[in-house]
């Protein structure tokens, strides 16, 4: 299959991640594999989650790696060329396009033209797809604590994600290490006409996203290739109506972190 029309089908099958749609994609990557000839693994770690493995030879060797799933639409309205494939002049647009379910086709379609189906690898060739990438890393986690003997040999790994620096995209070669941060901030609910009576959880959470956003500004650590590391305030969730008092605020944070950060760190003082 051209590796066009193979990653408009990928696109075209949904897996948001907020959905766990990623097994759908996994069989497809299966059937593709077995069709040239390949004998892939289907490893479903739970109802809606599924990783795909194909491990090839023995010694020293490669990794291919990608994800299945995709961050959310949100609204479909809102997308340029639509999230459903299409080719304009010589893109392809949709959801995970380039994030990274082109990156997929395009390593499907080395594993076709390298006719390794057909002949005896010389060294190990591991192919890991795994889902759960964009929400807390479900396949690869899964993978390191079940299934570490898949990664005997492997010395070296190309992902098939996309990746800029600025503008442009360039093959990389480090990347930030990734926190997410789920705060949970408590107060005490009243009626909206007397909020002196309660505590506001909202407010909390105000406080400590402007003074975490401050410090996040004055990082210090730098890395040569990475730069700093960073901070987004992902989500914040709280309240049942105006006219009551909030007593729970939740925040979501990303941290990204560079070499010489530690986790301690990153979660700040407190």
């Amino acid at each position: 299959m051209d590796v066009i029309e193979l990653t408009k089908e990928l696109i075209d099958i949904p897996s948001d991640s907020k959905r766990d749609g990623e097994v759908e994609v996994a069989r497809r990557v299966v059937e593709y594999l077995e069709g040239i000839g390949l004998e892939p693994e289907l490893i479903r770690f739970n109802s809606n989650n599924a990783d795909v493995v194909l491990s090839i030879g023995s010694g020293e060797g490669l990794m291919l790696n990608g994800h299945m799933d995709t961050v959310p639409v949100g609204d479909p309205s809102l997308w340029t060329n639509g999230i459903s494939a299409k080719v304009t002049g010589e893109r392809v647009y949709g959801r995970g396009a380039s994030d990274m379910k082109g990156g997929i086709a395009c390593m499907l379609a080395a594993l076709t033209n390298s006719g390794i189906a057909s002949s005896k690898a010389k060294r190990r060739l591991l192919v890991a797809f795994v889902a759960g990438e964009e929400t807390n890393f479900g396949g690869s986690t899964f993978l390191l604590d079940n299934r570490m003997d898949l990664f005997e040999g492997v010395k070296y790994g190309i992902i098939g994600e996309a990746s800029f620096m600025g503008s442009k995209m360039n093959m990389q070669t480090a990347q930030k290490g990734a926190m997410n941060i789920d705060i949970t901030f408590r107060g005490k609910a009243a009626h909206g006409s007397r909020p002196w009576l309660g505590d506001n959880a909202i407010l909390k959470a105000i406080k400590f996203i402007d003074s975490y956003q401050q410090a996040a500004e004055n990082l210090k650590t730098e890395d040569r290739l990475l730069g700093k590391g960073s901070v987004n305030i992902g989500t914040i969730n709280g309240g049942t109506a105006s006219n009551v008092v909030p007593d729970t605020c939740r925040v979501e944070v990303d941290r990204r972190l560079v070499p010489g950060e530690t986790a301690e760190e990153a979660l700040g003082p407190g």
